[in-house]
């Protein structure tokens, strides 16, 4: 059955109030998933509290050791649900559309990416993105502050598992 697109109503991306979850919290419920990983560490990105975390351990011993605020898919251009792994880097794309988003790490393709906020395509000055993390802005990708998507750029391996959800 095909539904015509005007027929389908979307909700508005509706702002994200819920509290930041504590250390404690993220590790009992982390560990309580079964996830195991490739490398000694695992990327969770929590689409409900717009966050990303980064564990280090393995299956049911994960230790939070990085959290980073983002911004997610929109409703319309959602980021997908499910597990992936870390695939590709990039240093930089998007300059032939005028923009440029750094420190870019793929994790489906070259399709959805964790990397920085957006720049001008000179990747000098900040045109979008730094006001709008820890709220659903992107058009699938997750964009990070520019420090974070360095961090997960140089210290995360190839290989490493990653969760959205």
């Amino acid at each position: 059955m095909t539904i015509p697109r005007s027929k389908l109503i979307i909700p508005y991306d509706q702002k994200v109030t819920a509290a930041p979850a504590s250390k404690v919290q993220i590790e009992t419920y982390i560990n309580t998933q079964n996830i195991a990983s490739d490398t000694e560490y695992l990327v969770w990105t929590d689409l409900y509290r717009q966050t990303t975390y980064v564990l280090k351990g393995s299956k049911n011993e994960w230790l939070l050791v990085k959290r980073m605020i983002c911004s997610t898919g929109k409703n319309l251009t959602p980021t997908p649900r499910g597990f992936f792994t870390l695939k590709n880097k990039v240093p930089s794309f998007g300059q032939e559309k005028g923009y440029s988003c750094k420190n870019a790490y793929g994790f489906i393709g070259s399709t959805y990416l964790y990397h920085s906020i957006l720049y001008d395509k000179t990747g000098s000055y900040i045109i979008s993105g730094k006001k709008e993390l820890g709220q659903k802005a992107s058009h699938g990708c997750i964009r990070l502050l520019p420090e974070d998507s360095l961090w997960l750029y140089t210290n995360m391996p190839k290989g490493t598992k990653v969760w959205i959800n």
